[in-house]
């Protein structure tokens, strides 16, 4: 077993042969029927792994390839990515800096209850509803 992956490591032809490749079924939003009728998939049948998926669309798909194991894999057009924690908290410091430019009034941010974070309350063992000594 170890020499076999060896040699699949060292030579591509030997893994398309014992392994296979991953074909493109989504290019750009646009199906790609060849691919589609080499693996023998219906569209309903992609649409429906899609769907799986949370895609709804497939002009939505920047590239999907179903891998040999029959698994779908995918990547979104930009503008239908989910924004990460990073960008947002980017976005927010962007609108916060404006505001403060502009002079405009800013709440103060909500003072988070200690006693209503079930994390703090295990690590001070701490309950809420218990008598405290």
């Amino acid at each position: 077993m170890i020499a076999t992956e060896y040699i699949e490591m060292k030579f591509d032809l030997t893994e398309t042969i014992s392994t296979g490749k991953a074909k493109i079924v989504i290019e750009n939003g646009q199906l790609n029927i060849a691919n589609l009728k080499k693996l023998r998939m219906s569209v309903d049948r992609l649409e429906t792994r899609l769907r799986q998926s949370g895609i709804t669309s497939i002009e939505d798909v920047k590239h999907a390839t179903i891998e040999f194991s029959g698994l779908l894999g995918y990547e979104l057009q930009e503008d239908k990515q989910a924004a990460t924690k990073a960008e947002i908290k980017e976005l927010l410091d962007e609108i916060t800096h404006l505001k403060q430019a502009l002079g405009v009034m800013m709440k103060p941010a909500k003072q988070e209850r200690q006693s209503s974070n079930i994390f703090t309350e295990v690590k001070n063992k701490q309950f809420e509803g218990e008598n405290e000594p």
